[in-house]
């Protein structure tokens, strides 16, 4: 988290530098007109008035890091006095995540893993194989490797079905 947040100040660094007085306008309110039109005419201020906002920012800054030198590493200032409960919870964020996702969403995926996979899909492959495993065991009585008993069966497959194109034929 501290990478991101020093390539973001940093950011903010250059920002600022590219708001400094050129001249008539500040660069950045020379490069951002073309988007923002003759608004940016508008807010234009005196350089007596950028430089007294710039030293309030800064007396801001310094203070607002002072606190937090106190608060944070020297802990002079307890955080309670400063950080109310619900900051210090993160506007309890976590909990209503857990509530509204993690809970149901660890439900959903015990359901679908004993529920879902075992009985449904387990038993869907299973039963196929069950049904395989049953077929072959009845058909293997009929491979008996006697070549008289395979055409005895061809001969009356072709009479059976002649028989059935007779019976149909003659309706």
């Amino acid at each position: 988290m501290t990478f991101p947040l020093v390539v973001l100040a940093g950011l903010a660094v250059v920002g600022g530098l590219l708001s400094l007085p050129f001249g008539d306008l500040a660069f950045l309110e020379t490069w951002m007109e073309p988007m923002l039109g003759e608004s940016l005419h508008h807010l234009s201020l005196t350089g007596s008035q950028q430089l007294g906002f710039a030293l309030a920012t800064v007396a801001l800054a310094l203070v607002g890091i002072g606190v937090a030198y106190l608060i944070y590493l020297r802990h002079k200032i307890p955080e309670e006095a400063v950080e109310p409960s619900v900051l210090r919870h993160a506007w309890y964020v976590d909990p209503l995540y857990a509530a509204v996702i993690e809970k149901p969403g660890l439900m959903l995926s015990k359901f679908c893993a004993y529920v879902v996979d075992t009985k449904v899909i387990d038993g869907a492959v299973n039963g196929v194989a069950a049904l395989v495993r049953g077929t072959g065991s009845r058909l293997r009585a009929v491979q008996s490797g006697y070549v008289r008993s395979y055409a005895l069966a061809v001969a009356a497959g072709a009479v059976l079905i002649l028989g059935y194109v007779v019976v149909r034929g003659g309706s």
